[in-house]
């Protein structure tokens, strides 16, 4: 089975005491497809994921930010 990475912006300034608490977005990556790695490679699977995790969480962090200034 593919695997489907689903992010979410950084959320450290949100205050559950507020009405409004800014922006915060979810979206999911291109499915990571599983077939080349066994089970064996679990954790070079999960590095793989990460490090794409990670770069699409920046870019939304980015996104996020640019909305907050508005």
């Amino acid at each position: 089975m593919p695997l489907l990475p689903i992010v979410l912006s950084n959320i450290n300034n949100f205050s559950l005491n507020r009405w409004d608490n800014g922006y915060a977005i979810i979206d999911y990556l291109e499915p990571i497809e599983t077939e080349s790695f066994s089970e064996t490679q679990v954790k070079e699977l999960a590095k793989v994921a990460h490090a794409k995790m990670l770069e699409k969480i920046k870019e939304l962090d980015a996104e996020v930010a640019e909305l907050n200034r508005k």
